[in-house]
Protein backbone atom coordinates (compact mmCIF):
# COMPACT_ATOMS: atom_id res chain seq x y z
CA UNK A 1 0.00 0.00 0.00
CA UNK A 2 1.46 3.55 -0.98
CA UNK A 3 2.39 5.84 2.03
CA UNK A 4 -0.94 8.18 2.22
CA UNK A 5 -0.73 11.73 1.56
CA UNK A 6 -0.63 14.47 4.24
CA UNK A 7 -4.06 16.69 3.04
CA UNK A 8 -5.33 19.83 4.78
CA UNK A 9 -8.84 18.60 5.08
CA UNK A 10 -10.37 15.48 5.82
CA UNK A 11 -13.89 14.27 5.58
CA UNK A 12 -14.94 12.21 8.68
CA UNK A 13 -16.94 11.81 11.48
CA UNK A 14 -16.85 14.59 13.96
CA UNK A 15 -17.49 13.86 17.69
CA UNK A 16 -19.62 16.38 18.75
CA UNK A 17 -22.05 17.02 15.78
CA UNK A 18 -22.18 13.79 13.97
CA UNK A 19 -25.13 11.77 14.18
CA UNK A 20 -23.36 8.51 13.09
CA UNK A 21 -19.99 7.00 12.34
CA UNK A 22 -21.26 7.27 8.76
CA UNK A 23 -22.17 11.03 9.13
CA UNK A 24 -18.94 12.74 7.75
CA UNK A 25 -17.56 16.59 8.15
CA UNK A 26 -15.37 18.44 6.37
CA UNK A 27 -12.70 19.44 9.01
CA UNK A 28 -9.45 20.75 8.65
CA UNK A 29 -6.34 19.24 9.74
CA UNK A 30 -4.06 20.85 12.11
CA UNK A 31 -1.31 18.54 12.31
CA UNK A 32 -0.49 15.00 11.18
CA UNK A 33 2.35 12.90 11.91
CA UNK A 34 3.13 9.18 10.10
CA UNK A 35 5.50 6.89 11.99
CA UNK A 36 6.59 3.42 10.15
CA UNK A 37 7.06 0.72 12.09
CA UNK A 38 9.21 -2.32 10.93
CA UNK A 39 9.92 -5.62 12.62
CA UNK A 40 13.93 -5.36 13.64
CA UNK A 41 14.77 -9.37 13.25
CA UNK A 42 15.58 -8.68 9.42
CA UNK A 43 18.56 -8.31 8.46
CA UNK A 44 18.69 -9.14 4.80
CA UNK A 45 17.49 -6.79 1.97
CA UNK A 46 14.27 -8.71 1.32
CA UNK A 47 10.79 -6.59 1.36
CA UNK A 48 9.45 -6.51 4.97
CA UNK A 49 5.59 -5.28 5.77
CA UNK A 50 5.53 -2.32 7.74
CA UNK A 51 2.87 -0.77 9.70
CA UNK A 52 1.85 2.85 9.33
CA UNK A 53 0.59 5.02 12.47
CA UNK A 54 -0.96 8.02 11.43
CA UNK A 55 -1.88 10.82 14.29
CA UNK A 56 -3.80 13.68 13.48
CA UNK A 57 -5.22 16.69 15.38
CA UNK A 58 -8.72 17.62 13.53
CA UNK A 59 -11.28 20.50 14.03
CA UNK A 60 -14.29 20.30 12.63
CA UNK A 61 -15.55 23.38 10.03
CA UNK A 62 -18.90 22.96 10.89
CA UNK A 63 -19.18 23.01 14.75
CA UNK A 64 -15.53 24.11 15.49
CA UNK A 65 -14.60 21.06 17.85
CA UNK A 66 -10.85 19.79 17.66
CA UNK A 67 -10.57 15.96 18.27
CA UNK A 68 -8.02 13.49 17.99
CA UNK A 69 -7.63 10.30 15.63
CA UNK A 70 -5.34 7.50 15.21
CA UNK A 71 -4.88 4.97 11.59
CA UNK A 72 -3.36 2.06 11.73
CA UNK A 73 -2.52 1.11 8.25
CA UNK A 74 -0.92 -1.71 7.27
CA UNK A 75 1.21 -2.25 4.15
CA UNK A 76 -0.24 -5.50 3.16
CA UNK A 77 -3.89 -4.28 3.22
CA UNK A 78 -5.64 -1.43 1.13
CA UNK A 79 -8.07 -0.57 4.30
CA UNK A 80 -6.95 0.78 7.27
CA UNK A 81 -6.55 -2.02 9.91
CA UNK A 82 -7.77 0.11 13.68
CA UNK A 83 -9.33 3.38 13.51
CA UNK A 84 -9.10 5.39 17.08
CA UNK A 85 -10.91 8.77 17.97
CA UNK A 86 -10.59 10.52 20.62
CA UNK A 87 -13.25 12.23 22.36
CA UNK A 88 -14.98 8.53 20.45
CA UNK A 89 -18.00 9.28 18.52
CA UNK A 90 -21.21 8.12 20.05
CA UNK A 91 -23.00 7.03 16.89
CA UNK A 92 -26.38 7.31 18.78
CA UNK A 93 -27.42 10.72 17.59
CA UNK A 94 -26.95 12.86 20.92
CA UNK A 95 -29.34 15.74 21.22
CA UNK A 96 -27.13 18.53 20.69
CA UNK A 97 -30.46 20.44 19.19
CA UNK A 98 -31.80 20.69 23.21
CA UNK A 99 -28.15 22.07 24.68
CA UNK A 100 -29.48 23.44 28.12
CA UNK A 101 -26.13 24.85 29.13
CA UNK A 102 -26.73 28.45 27.82
CA UNK A 103 -29.90 28.64 29.28
CA UNK A 104 -29.45 27.63 32.85
CA UNK A 105 -25.92 29.22 33.93
CA UNK A 106 -27.41 30.05 37.06
CA UNK A 107 -28.48 25.96 37.70
CA UNK A 108 -24.71 25.14 38.09
CA UNK A 109 -25.10 21.58 39.09
CA UNK A 110 -28.11 20.77 36.67
CA UNK A 111 -25.24 22.43 33.96
CA UNK A 112 -22.23 20.43 35.27
CA UNK A 113 -24.21 16.77 35.65
CA UNK A 114 -25.45 17.59 31.97
CA UNK A 115 -22.43 18.33 30.74
CA UNK A 116 -20.39 15.56 32.06
CA UNK A 117 -23.39 12.80 30.74
CA UNK A 118 -23.06 14.16 27.40
CA UNK A 119 -19.81 13.47 27.58
CA UNK A 120 -20.24 10.19 28.75
CA UNK A 121 -22.76 9.07 26.29
CA UNK A 122 -20.24 10.52 23.68
CA UNK A 123 -17.49 8.21 24.75
CA UNK A 124 -19.70 5.18 24.85
CA UNK A 125 -19.28 4.80 28.89
CA UNK A 126 -23.37 4.00 28.76
CA UNK A 127 -22.83 2.26 32.38
CA UNK A 128 -21.87 5.63 33.63
CA UNK A 129 -24.09 7.80 31.32
CA UNK A 130 -27.87 5.90 32.48
CA UNK A 131 -26.26 7.01 36.13
CA UNK A 132 -25.88 10.38 35.15
CA UNK A 133 -29.31 10.72 33.04
CA UNK A 134 -31.04 9.63 36.81
CA UNK A 135 -28.93 11.94 38.29
CA UNK A 136 -29.77 14.35 36.20
CA UNK A 137 -33.60 14.00 36.14
CA UNK A 138 -33.32 13.36 40.00
CA UNK A 139 -31.79 17.63 40.18
CA UNK A 140 -33.87 18.58 37.58
CA UNK A 141 -36.97 17.66 39.78
CA UNK A 142 -35.76 19.07 42.68
CA UNK A 143 -35.41 22.43 41.31
CA UNK A 144 -38.87 22.17 39.38
CA UNK A 145 -40.87 21.61 42.69
CA UNK A 146 -38.57 23.70 44.87
CA UNK A 147 -38.46 20.94 47.25
CA UNK A 148 -36.17 18.13 48.21
CA UNK A 149 -37.89 16.45 50.83
CA UNK A 150 -38.70 13.46 49.27
CA UNK A 151 -37.17 10.51 47.74
CA UNK A 152 -36.73 10.22 43.81
CA UNK A 153 -40.26 8.46 43.38
CA UNK A 154 -41.70 10.95 45.86
CA UNK A 155 -40.60 14.12 44.67
CA UNK A 156 -41.85 13.17 41.09
CA UNK A 157 -45.42 12.11 42.56
CA UNK A 158 -44.77 15.45 44.21
CA UNK A 159 -44.42 17.38 40.88
CA UNK A 160 -47.89 15.43 39.48
CA UNK A 161 -50.11 16.11 42.43
CA UNK A 162 -48.96 19.94 42.19
CA UNK A 163 -49.56 19.29 38.33
CA UNK A 164 -46.00 20.79 37.46
CA UNK A 165 -45.47 17.69 35.16
CA UNK A 166 -48.10 15.72 34.02
CA UNK A 167 -49.08 12.01 34.46
CA UNK A 168 -47.51 10.94 30.77
CA UNK A 169 -44.26 12.75 31.94
CA UNK A 170 -44.43 10.58 35.04
CA UNK A 171 -44.57 7.70 33.28
CA UNK A 172 -42.19 8.61 30.81
CA UNK A 173 -39.91 9.67 33.34
CA UNK A 174 -40.00 7.01 36.23
CA UNK A 175 -38.13 3.74 34.11
CA UNK A 176 -34.89 6.08 34.54
CA UNK A 177 -35.10 5.68 38.02
CA UNK A 178 -34.66 1.76 37.04
CA UNK A 179 -32.21 2.01 34.15
CA UNK A 180 -30.13 4.21 36.52
CA UNK A 181 -30.59 2.34 39.83
CA UNK A 182 -29.98 -1.04 37.69
CA UNK A 183 -26.49 0.60 36.53
CA UNK A 184 -25.17 1.70 40.08
CA UNK A 185 -26.33 -1.68 41.83
CA UNK A 186 -26.08 -3.99 39.43
CA UNK A 187 -23.32 -2.80 37.01
CA UNK A 188 -26.08 -3.26 33.70
CA UNK A 189 -24.53 -1.45 30.71
CA UNK A 190 -27.82 -0.49 28.71
CA UNK A 191 -27.37 0.44 25.33
CA UNK A 192 -26.35 3.60 23.69
CA UNK A 193 -29.65 3.78 21.84
CA UNK A 194 -31.69 3.83 24.76
CA UNK A 195 -29.47 5.99 26.79
CA UNK A 196 -29.92 8.52 24.57
CA UNK A 197 -33.91 7.87 24.80
CA UNK A 198 -33.64 8.26 28.39
CA UNK A 199 -31.20 11.17 28.10
CA UNK A 200 -33.70 13.06 25.40
CA UNK A 201 -36.64 12.87 27.04
CA UNK A 202 -34.72 14.39 30.69
CA UNK A 203 -33.62 17.54 28.75
CA UNK A 204 -36.72 17.73 26.62
CA UNK A 205 -38.53 18.28 29.89
CA UNK A 206 -35.93 20.56 31.54
CA UNK A 207 -35.82 22.45 28.17
CA UNK A 208 -39.64 22.49 28.52
CA UNK A 209 -40.22 23.70 32.28
CA UNK A 210 -37.03 25.14 33.20
CA UNK A 211 -36.66 27.50 30.03
CA UNK A 212 -39.28 27.66 27.47
CA UNK A 213 -42.00 27.55 30.23
CA UNK A 214 -40.33 30.96 31.57
CA UNK A 215 -39.67 32.70 28.48
CA UNK A 216 -43.61 32.06 27.27
CA UNK A 217 -44.53 34.00 30.65
CA UNK A 218 -41.95 36.78 29.70
CA UNK A 219 -43.85 36.73 26.21
CA UNK A 220 -47.18 36.39 27.70
CA UNK A 221 -46.72 39.80 29.36
CA UNK A 222 -45.76 41.56 26.15
CA UNK A 223 -49.01 40.79 24.51
CA UNK A 224 -51.61 43.86 24.13
CA UNK A 225 -54.81 43.55 26.18
CA UNK A 226 -57.90 42.84 24.31
CA UNK A 227 -59.91 46.20 23.60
Amino acid sequence: MSRPEIVSKKKTACPNCSKTDDDKRICTVTFENHTNMFEDDNDDDRYEPYTVYIDILLKCDGCGYPFFKRIHVFSEYDEPVETYTFPATSGYGVRDDIDITQDLNECDDIVRIYKETLSAIRSKLFTLAAMGTRTLLDRAIVKITNDDAENFTGNINKAVSKNLISKVDQDLLMPILDIGGRAAHICHTPSGEDVNLWFGIVTTMIKHHMVTAERAKVAKATIPPRK
